[in-house]
Order: C-alpha cells, then structure tokens, then sequence
C-alpha cells in the first residue's frame, strides 16, 4: 500500500514533466521557424509551411486557454472563392479565435504595422499573408488597401479586417475608422470588392459579418452588385 501510494505523486511529476516538456518543445519548434523570416522580403503568396503551422497551433492555444467557441451559421458558408470578413473588435484574440473557426479559409488579416513586432506573432503573420497598415500615413494606408484587393482578385488569400481600427468591449460595432480625408478604410475596399452575399456569422455571442467575393464571369462589377442578400 505505501509503495501504491508514493508511485502516484511519482506519475503526476512523470506526466506534468511530460507536459511542460512538450510545450517547451512546442514553443522552441515556433521560435526557430518564425527566425528564420525576414520581413524585409516581400511575401507575395501564402506560405503552406507556416499555415500548416498556424492551423496546428491554433487548436492547441484553444485548449490551454479553456476557449470553448460556439459557431453558428457555418453551414451559410461560401464553399469556393475568397471572401472579405469584417467583423467587430472585442479583443487581440479575435484572430485566433477566426482562424480556428474557419481552417480552410486561408484568412489573412489586416493589422497595425506596430503589430509586425510582436515576437514570433509578428513573423508568422508576414508568412500568412497579413498584411500591415499605417494609421497614420494615408497613401501608405491606400497601398495596403489595393494589396488586399488583389489578393482577393487572384485568389490568393481571404483577408479579414477590423474597421473599426481598435478594440470595443461592449460588443457592439461602433464607426468604422476613417482615412484623414474622412474615407472609411473599409468602405474603401468594400467598393473595390465586389459584394456577393453578406451572411451573419455568431461566435460565441459576437458577430461576425462576412462578404463573399467572387469574381463575375465578364468581370462586370455592376452585374454582381445587385446580388447582395
């Protein structure tokens, strides 16, 4: 009986041991992959290798911060084609919270550039195509702007932003931000963007709200503005 008891506090070590093991493993893996970026080269198309990474890592950051995310809706879906998503800001987890929520949607976000400093986040979103933008310089914000168009035009990538341009904590969409000339960033996508079908997505109680972009056959913008539901 002595030795049953004092194999238990043994195999609780061996298995936190294991544990903690594991995610130092884990976290070193991460730490050398995203080293190995540099963000002075441009990223003209989105890495499978780091995605691969992001949709394995994702899954693992729900669990050990106890997210529990209910989807509703899901079945509305696009199943081809890239889309914009435009959706609310409770919070800096919103992103993981997406990415795990739609796997195969390829997103790539539209962030701060300060954002590209993050240690490690800051790489790894170079490498899925996130694409940063100035706040505070409009002609540098348009070029972040015709970027994620034409990554939706070619297929590249669906993009997802914020435009409301910071966080909320009262769960309800506030004014989108605005350029200095009083354009709203996302109005000036949203018009270069053909809008296909607009579906409400709930997770967790936010609202997500997708566009669905598919290029028209004659590529006539006109024709396909008349199909938002």
């Amino acid at each position: 009986t002595l030795a049953t008891n004092s194999s238990i506090p043994a195999a609780v070590g061996i298995f936190l041991g294991s544990y903690v093991g594991l995610g130092l493993l884990a976290f070193l893996f991460l730490w050398a992959a995203t080293s190995l970026v540099d963000q002075e080269v441009p990223q003209e198309h989105d890495s499978r290798f780091y995605r691969r990474i992001v949709k394995a890592y994702i899954p693992a950051i729900w669990s050990l911060l106890g997210m529990q995310v209910d989807i509703q809706g899901a079945e509305q879906l696009p199943k081809e084609g890239r889309f914009l998503l435009v959706c609310n800001h409770l919070g800096i987890l919103d992103p993981v919270v997406l990415l795990g929520a739609f796997p195969k949607a390829q997103l790539a976000f539209v962030s701060k550039k300060e954002n590209s400093h993050m240690f490690i986040i800051g790489n790894l979103m170079h490498k899925i195509m996130c694409q940063n933008i100035d706040r505070e310089n409009d002609r540098e914000a348009l070029k972040t702007i015709l970027k994620c168009i034409q990554l939706l035009k070619t297929d590249e990538v669906s993009v997802g932003v914020f435009p409301e341009g910071y966080t909320s904590h009262d769960g309800k969409v506030h004014h989108f931000r605005k350029l200095r000339g009083g354009q709203s960033l996302f109005i000036s996508i949203f018009l270069n963007v053909t809008p296909y079908g607009i579906v409400d997505i709930l997770i967790k109680d936010q609202l997500f709200r997708l566009f669905h972009y598919e290029p028209p056959p004659n590529k006539s913008v006109a024709k396909c503005r008349q199909n938002v539901c």
